[in-house]
């Protein structure tokens, strides 16, 4: 890191602007995750399928049948870090979907960010023909968030570790990097653009407030990663959302748990949902 940190630094006093092109695709290129032998046993028990989404090829897998649950994984992840949810949604009847988001484990992309995620949900729920419910974590939450704030219609929600907004990455980022203010400018103002919006417009603590689906959130109380108090704060911004604050589960690790895995498929099931098409609100 320390070789991509002054290698930064050189470019930013011979071509600002190359910088900030420079850093853009740092933040924007998330770091592989790490896979377990029981996270690939369960995803080659699903039906193995693609989608297209803004002509990038996305991963994707299914179980069961019934109304369809969407599984999102979060920054860094991929589909298999979702796999204990599927058996106890498959046994509460519904058929599960869980994708590799873009630049993510087998879909195609170097680069991604919020709104890569939210169009790609969006699009599994076209090509599902609705959705009954979204079980999302950590930054998955947020892609969410988004595509419900631009029309995605869903019932019920379960979040575990969501981000209130992202400065706690924008303030982790630049100081590994040491990127200064100027360069940190040119950067927002070109991925801004990138994006087709303003980064305020991706938190999720933006939309919170006018979001109609019904929410379940955990955080634990250790992580490292997302502090607990950013879920609790999305909670209380959301109407009639129930939050849940876990203990010695950490980040990745929560979303292993069975007794929550079964909390939130019984918490989906008891709204016997019916998938609805069309926009306005979640």
């Amino acid at each position: 890191m320390g070789f991509v940190r002054r290698a930064l630094k050189v470019t930013e006093r011979l071509s600002p602007a190359l910088a900030a092109e420079f850093a853009r695709a740092l933040f924007f290129k998330p770091m592989p995750p790490k896979v377990r032998a029981e996270e690939r046993a369960v995803l080659a028990t699903g039906q193995k399928f693609d989608l297209s989404v803004e002509g990038r090829r996305i991963a994707a897998w299914s179980w069961g049948q019934g109304p369809a649950v969407l599984l999102c994984h979060g920054w860094g992840g991929y589909a298999g870090h979702m796999t204990a949810l599927v058996q106890p949604l498959v046994s509460s009847g519904f058929r599960v979907i869980a994708l590799d988001m873009p630049g993510h484990g087998r879909s195609q992309g170097q680069l991604s960010n919020v709104v890569d995620f939210s169009r790609t949900v969006r699009a599994a729920a076209d090509a599902a023909g609705g959705l009954a419910g979204v079980v999302a974590h950590s930054l998955g939450a947020a892609g969410v968030v988004l595509a419900c704030a631009d029309g995605l219609s869903v019932p019920r929600l379960v979040f575990f570790a969501p981000p209130l907004d992202f400065h706690g990455f924008w303030v982790r980022f630049r100081e590994m990097l040491d990127v200064s203010p100027a360069l940190w400018e040119r950067m927002r103002e070109s991925s801004e653009r990138r994006l087709g919006r303003s980064f305020d417009q991706t938190f999720p603590k933006t939309h919170a407030a006018q979001l109609q689906a019904e929410l379940l959130v955990f955080h634990d109380e250790g992580d490292r990663e997302i502090p607990p108090d950013q879920g609790e704060a999305l909670a209380q911004l959301w109407r009639g959302a129930t939050f849940v604050r876990t203990q010695g589960l950490g980040h990745l690790r929560i979303l292993k748990d069975a007794g929550l895995a079964s909390r939130a498929a019984a918490f989906l099931a008891s709204a016997a949902p019916r998938p609805q098409a069309g926009a306005g609100g979640a």
